[in-house]
């Protein structure tokens, strides 16, 4: 043991006592340092180690959380509160999610131009709420409903609609958001580091006061979120499996999305109250990681959040779940493919336990050399299996599950799931697979902590959890000393018959409850208007962040392997490596390329089986994967530098010498077979396959497919072949790590051999998107969906780069995120969609057509009000200048704080050849940005969306929807599902 005493100082304050404790265990490190720092207004926990983590605890309770990543100039933040579903009512299930929902809507100060008015008309809409909630009789609701709207007219003419969006658009935040699950909300920005000021002043006056306003149209929003989970089989199977295993416990007895019964009848009341209770200082941190000043930072938190007051937090009590006899068995029944899953109910995040239970995870499933992997999936005995951790703090959930093949009941799935789960009861897992385990969570990590994103997650993770970073940081160190008896003795005591099956068959959904569309007035938006608060931030000053347009023929450094170009970009994080084979060349070049490189999975090479090289790739902490798209693919490889060389040797082994195997062909070609009618089940499969036909047409690049009599004419020689043959085709190598080009090309050009003459890369097919001259829609019919999701399609001109600048910005004003013109109108205002977006999207390639799309899930008897909404915003475009200056100055902000690093690199080179640019264009466009004004936005608008017809594409049940309303605006065309996927 190795102690240290040292003085720190923060300002002008004292430092007390810092420890330093290295262990050494299975080549893990045990950090254990931390520095007591103490102010009159805060004491702080100064963490040695990765980020250079800072925890503040406020003389109020606040927890304030720091970590440095300065790799870009900006700062992730999350503001998290340690409340979520399992601490809602019971009488008012939903609630923690609905209030994540109001904090979008502002205070007293912001989100109003004159509260004192609309205040009276929000305490009556309160009442009334009250009233509504104890009325039973159908017609006095409706009576009352009618008030609610009614009044909510009202007092929408004194607000504001999404003033904070504006204010953190306005500020160059990117990301807003907030999530709710079980234990936990949590609100999301990425924040310029010129800009944390103004940012803590916004979340400081929002948290301190919020207003329940635009209540009722915010409501129609959760009711398409429960629609989106109605119509998807997952959500149910979850919702079946918590019930199952939380008998006692609000993880089961309750849903977050909460129940369609309680979300007719919400309390605002209700919902202030559990403000009351659980937004508090001491149940909240704000947690910051980037580049950022922390005395700054720390000193102006202190005086923006001291306003909080400390009280005590109401403590969830529950019952104990005792274990069962027997495994408890349900069904689920919809549309989407068959699966069964397996749950085990085991001990909360922090405990040994659940440590333990990770590992138990990765030897079942790490995605390469568990026992899942190996025997199930690269065996080829299922069509898909896997498990994974669902981490809360009273209790986890080990999820296992399969998908069956073609005639293969779910019983048998189960019991090969479980019989590998024996295998490890029974011992039947080496030693190094332990190890390559840890060797992985390792090397895992050292990624995720390459960015700031990466480190807050960990760092909320641990406050949520109520886990010091100490504790939290040194998991893998306590995972690294657990031996294979512990391992075993584990699993043999939680792995028992206590468990829960969900068997997700394949049919006619149960029937769904229906939410009728309530009749709501849309509300005023007020998009002209700014409260003085808002004025008043966005008036403050803060001095702009230089740019950096990387020169790429610098940042990248050219040379060859033997005839093969390579690109270097040097790794000065860590010992990390990546490494790619890239090819110009895709499905539209060989239709059969795809099904060669997903065969390269289940084959082995030389005197190694398949097995054999995953086991071995895992032991040397490298991962391998193909990826084949339409006009290009690659092999891709990263891994720790020391292994490099093995790990390319293995690599290369593969791609020349692979063993055919006519087993793992057949298998393939009938799990080809099987996911294909999968498929045609599966809604957002049948969604995309729909808006492409509506784009290209019949012949189209999505149905672009091997027909089913030439999968069955396929040999499994033809394959071997084309994977033979892949690296005699003109390809580059990327290579990102830490050793020089000169040492790169030394350690690959024996390894890597080319040929003198490239083969002659095939000429591709070509698909253009159609001119339509007329509206047509092309309409899939999906029985018993809830939703109907409407697409909106079209072709544009070809691309120019010229147009970047111009739809970039147009992207951000009018399609984007939540102060968007498209979000404000279609949910804020006329509350018809949860999820609602248009965007031009430029080809980025030569001679290629930009394209349209807009988008609205709405559900099945909004579907009319939801289109008139839509086209008149193609049509006619709101002007708003304040809007628009402030989406000039999200663009401009991003294109400021954007810095291409690493692997990016290759990719945006990759980017600029098919452009037709020689050099980087980014700051050319930050320029035409800047120059933009109103009228060349509503000039674009007015040509793009409002000129020419679009195409719809519209996926739902017809016998739900309004069909006669569809053939005012066109000739519909029923698309069969054989049509769309092409098979």
């Amino acid at each position: 043991m190795q102690r240290l005493n040292q003085k720190f100082y923060c300002g002008l304050f004292l430092l007390a006592l810092v420890s330093f404790i290295t262990f050494q265990a299975q080549g893990q490190t045990k950090q254990v340092s931390y520095g007591i720092e103490k102010s009159k207004d805060w004491r702080c926990k100064v963490y040695k180690g990765p980020g250079n983590v800072h925890h503040y605890i406020l003389n109020n309770g606040l927890n304030v959380i720091f970590s440095t990543n300065k790799s870009k100039p900006i700062v992730e933040t999350r503001i998290a509160v340690k409340a979520g579903s399992k601490n809602d009512p019971s009488s008012n299930t939903g609630l923690a999610h609905y209030l994540e929902h109001m904090l979008f809507k502002g205070t007293d100060k912001f989100g109003t131009h004159n509260f004192a008015e609309e205040k009276k008309y929000l305490k009556q809409i309160e009442e009334l709420y009250e009233v509504y909630n104890k009325t039973t009789d159908v017609t006095e609701r409706k009576k009352i409903y009618a008030q609610i709207d009614s009044i909510s007219g009202l007092a929408s003419k004194y607000s504001i609609a999404n003033e904070y969006d504006k204010m953190v658009q306005g500020i160059g935040a990117t990301g807003t958001n907030a999530y709710t699950s079980v234990e936990q909300t949590v609100y999301v920005n990425t924040v310029p580091n010129n800009e944390i000021h103004r940012w803590i002043e916004i979340e400081s006056e929002r948290f301190r006061n919020p207003i329940m306003r635009l209540f009722h149209t915010e409501l129609e929003a959760v009711y398409e979120e429960k629609n989106i989970s109605m119509d998807n089989d997952m959500s149910q199977v979850f919702e079946t499996m918590n019930a199952s295993l939380f008998q006692n416990h609000n993880y089961g007895l309750q849903t977050t999305i909460g129940t369609v019964e309680h979300l007719k009848n919400p309390s605002i009341v209700a919902i202030k109250d559990y403000y009351s209770k659980y937004y508090v200082p001491n149940n909240m941190a704000i947690i910051m990681s980037g580049d950022f000043g922390y005395d700054s930072t720390i000193a102006m938190i202190v005086e923006h959040f001291s306003y909080m007051q400390q009280k005590p937090v109401p403590e969830y009590k529950f019952k104990i779940e005792y274990p069962s006899a027997s495994p408890k068995e349900k069904t689920v029944v919809g549309k989407n493919q068959p699966s069964v899953w397996l749950g085990y109910r085991l001990p909360g995040f922090s405990t040994k336990e659940a440590m333990m239970a990770e590992l138990v995870d990765m030897l079942l499933n790490n995605s390469t050399a568990g026992l899942f992997d190996l025997n199930l999936v690269k065996a080829q005995k299922v069509l898909g299996a896997g498990s994974f951790m669902n981490d809360m703090k009273d209790y986890s959930v080990h999820f296992m599950y399969g998908y069956p093949k073609k005639s293969q009941s779910l019983k048998d799935v189960k019991n090969l799931l479980l019989s590998e789960l024996n295998k490890i009861k029974q011992g039947q897992f080496s030693d190094t697979l332990l190890q390559s385990i840890i060797l992985d969570y390792q090397i895992s990590k050292m990624k995720s902590y390459e960015s700031a994103r990466g480190m807050i997650g960990d760092l909320t993770s641990a406050f949520i959890y109520d886990l010091d970073w100490m504790e939290y940081s040194n998991r893998l160190y306590y995972q690294s000393r657990f031996t294979k008896e512990d391992i075993i003795q584990f699993v043999n005591e939680y792995y028992k018959e206590d468990y829960t099956i969900i068997y997700k068959e394949q049919g006619k959904p149960t029937q769904k409850p229906s939410i009728e569309k309530p009749l709501i007035t849309p509300v005023e938006l007020n998009r002209d208007k700014t409260s003085e608060f808002v004025k008043n931030i966005m008036s403050e000053g803060s001095n702009p962040i230089q740019p950096v347009f990387v020169e790429l023929d610098k940042a990248i450094t050219y040379g060859k392997v033997n005839n093969a170009p390579l690109w270097h970009v040097s790794n000065t994080s860590n010992e990390l490596f990546t490494l790619y084979y890239v090819l110009d060349m895709g499905k539209y070049h060989n239709k059969v390329l795809p099904l060669a490189i997903d065969y390269i999975s289940y084959l082995g090479a030389g005197s190694k089986s398949a097995a054999d090289v995953a086991k071995e790739f895992y032991q040397l902490g490298s991962s391998f994967s193909v990826s084949s798209g339409n006009e290009e693919c690659y092999v891709y490889l990263s891994g720790i530098q020391k292994n490099f060389m093995a790990s390319v040797k293995l690599f290369e082994e593969l791609l020349r010498n692979p063993n055919k195997n006519e087993e793992a062909f057949q298998n393939l070609i009938n799990d080809i077979k099987t996911q294909r009618a999968n498929n045609k089940s599966n809604k957002r499969a049948i969604s995309t396959a729909l808006r492409s036909y509506a784009l290209y047409g019949k012949n189209n690049p999505y149905n672009y497919q091997l027909s089913e009599q030439e999968l069955n004419e396929l040999k499994a020689e033809d394959l071997i072949t084309i994977i033979k043959s892949l690296l005699n085709y003109e390809h580059t190598v990327m290579y990102y790590g830490p050793s020089s080009i000169a040492q790169i090309q030394q350690e690959m050009n024996p390894l890597h051999p080319t040929p003198a003459n490239w083969t002659p890369t095939p000429n591709p097919i070509e698909f253009v998107p159609i001119q339509s001259e007329k509206t047509q829609i092309f309409l899939a019919q999906y029985d018993d969906m809830v939703q109907a999701q409407i697409n909106w399609v079209k072709r544009s001109k070809q691309f120019n780069s010229d147009q970047l600048a111009i739809s970039a910005l147009h992207r951000d004003y009018f399609g984007g995120g939540m102060s968007g013109v498209v979000f404000q109108t279609i949910r804020e205002s006329k509350s018809l969609a949860y999820s609602s977006y248009s965007v031009y999207s430029p080809s980025r390639q030569l001679e290629r057509y930009n394209t349209v799309y807009s988008f609205i899930g709405t559900q099945s008897d909004k579907m009319k009000d939801a289109i008139v909404a839509m086209n008149e915003l193609h049509q006619n475009l709101p002007q708003v200048q304040a809007s628009f200056d402030r989406a000039k100055d999200a663009v401009v902000s991003k294109m400021r704080t954007e810095r291409t690093q690493k692997t990016s690199l290759f990719w945006l080179k990759r980017e600029l050849l098919k452009m037709g640019l020689d050099s980087n264009y980014k700051a050319e466009l930050l320029n035409s940005v800047q120059n933009l004004e109103i009228k060349d936005l509503v000039q674009f608008h007015s040509k793009e969306y409002g000129e020419l017809p679009f195409n719809y594409a519209i996926l739902g049940d017809k016998s739900k929807l309004d069909m006669a309303y569809l053939k005012t605006l066109g000739e519909i065309k029923e698309v069969s599902l054989e049509e769309l996927f092409g098979y």
